[in-house]
């Protein structure tokens, strides 16, 4: 008899977690564009950028080996919100693919990006309320430390994307497609709204990718031809990483991740 109930339980087990598995696979959000081992990581802290140094090997998610190559790392302050992380990435997204460069979100949710920003560690800080943080704001342009490129919102608002004033030596042609990159205060409250996190939310990347998809009316205006045809060419074969990689096959394991250029 005791052998019976307990094959009983382990039958009535096995019943629940096939349940709870098929809820699982059922249940992924439909609006994700990505495949699960596409989405955002988890922003790292890295060092200044050094564009004579050699550049380093990593490796991506399917275990190749991988080289970051374009024009330069553009390192974004992510302080963790909604609004900097679609932001950033949407940006970061069009200098890489469109422009030949890298990025990344950096972590300053301890440092803050006001620091992040004056000891180097990061280039581009999108969100700044000019207002509330009057007092930095002011005196870093007085110094010419920084310098303002716009606002996501339009030229009236007074959040605006702040860059190292270094940036223009290194990357003037991102100032002026910074001036000009103003998705607008509906577009990115609809989008930043479903980054809500767990399995229904989206993450920052596919935010972007969404926009894109659904605004080539609009972004277009803000760069050149051969810089939406490489965005659209990265849309296309479903490029996601802020990293822009050249893949080495490792142990024939193949490079043929979608994150890495080609």
């Amino acid at each position: 008899m005791a052998k019976t109930i307990c094959s009983q339980s382990y039958l009535g087990l096995g019943l629940l977690l096939s349940i709870l598995l098929f809820a699982l696979v059922g249940c992924a959000p439909d609006a994700d564009p990505f495949a699960v081992g596409d989405r955002a990581r988890t922003p790292t802290p890295v060092g200044t950028f050094n564009p004579n140094a050699t550049p380093v090997p990593t490796t991506d998610r399917s275990g190749s080996a991988s080289t970051i190559i374009g024009k330069g790392m553009i390192k974004f302050a992510d302080d963790g919100t909604n609004n900097v992380q679609f932001g950033s990435t949407l940006v970061g997204y069009i200098m890489v693919w469109g422009y030949g460069y890298s990025a990344e979100l950096v972590n300053v949710r301890e440092a803050g990006y006001q620091k992040a920003l004056e000891d180097g560690l990061v280039d581009v800080a999108v969100d700044v309320d000019k207002t509330a943080d009057a007092d930095w704001y002011n005196a870093q342009i007085a110094a010419g430390k920084i310098i303002d490129a716009g606002s996501l919102y339009g030229a009236d608002s007074n959040k605006r994307i702040i860059v190292v004033s270094t940036f223009r030596d290194r990357a003037a042609e991102l100032v002026d497609f910074l001036a000009k990159a103003v998705p607008g205060q509906e577009a990115v409250d609809k989008l930043t709204a479903q980054m809500t996190g767990g399995r229904t939310g989206i993450r920052a990347n596919v935010a972007a990718l969404i926009y894109l998809k659904d605004s080539a009316s609009n972004w277009p205006s803000w760069v050149t031809p051969a810089v939406k045809e490489g965005v659209d060419a990265a849309v296309a074969a479903g490029k996601s990483s802020l990293l822009n990689r050249a893949c080495i096959p490792d142990g024939g394991a193949g490079g043929g991740s979608p994150n890495c250029g080609t």
